[in-house]
């Protein structure tokens, strides 16, 4: 059982009315966990039913469905979200940075797959595949050190400074000449910190 003070503010929403609440309602919350032993089988269950709610056209549903999945750590979550990006709308853009944690062969070609349109490359995915443990993962990011959008240059750079390869510092060094000041900066800064 936990007790909480909710505190009910007043329209319009403002910082300072966010700040006085017009009500303070104390209220008790409580739930029941059912711890269960391992079974790879149930969980297959529950991955395959969260899956399946992802698809659903209900929005409260489907990000429910989506964020449950996401605390998941099973590599069998990745074809649920391969799937997802067939789909329009924000759960492309979900399902790729949920692969990026992902180091199967699976989800590294459904990402570089779909990050080979511009149209789903953004800096949290390209900067995810720094963090993913797919050994090709780091020549995927390397694949977008050119890309005309500053900030996919500056993901690629923070990727490979997230790795830390053999060759860090070299591949660092090539954007202390970027076109971008603020890529060019990230760039001293990183080549400096590896030197300290």
């Amino acid at each position: 059982m936990i007790d909480k003070q909710l505190r009910c503010a007043e329209a319009p929403w403002s910082g300072e009315s966010l700040r006085r609440p017009a009500a303070e309602v104390g209220v008790q919350v409580s739930t029941t966990l059912a711890v269960q032993p391992p079974d790879r089988a149930a969980l297959g269950s529950v991955i395959d039913e969260l899956g399946r709610q992802t698809l659903s056209a209900d929005d409260t549903v489907w990000r429910e469905a989506e964020q449950a999945l996401a605390t998941v750590e099973d590599s069998r979550v990745v074809s649920h979200y391969v799937r997802l990006l067939q789909h329009t709308g924000e759960r492309p853009f979900l399902a790729l940075q949920r692969l990026c944690r992902h180091g199967t062969d699976e989800a590294l070609h459904a990402l570089g797959e779909a990050l080979a349109s511009p149209a789903y490359r953004s800096y949290e995915v390209v900067l995810g595949l720094g963090a993913n443990p797919h050994p090709g993962a780091l020549e995927l990011l390397w694949s977008f050190r050119r890309d005309e959008a500053a900030n996919i240059r500056l993901a690629v750079l923070q990727g490979v400074f997230q790795r830390r390869p053999a060759d860090c510092r070299e591949r660092m060094r090539r954007f202390l000449d970027d076109p971008e000041a603020s890529v060019r900066e990230e760039a001293r800064r990183l080549v400096a910190e590896l030197a300290g």
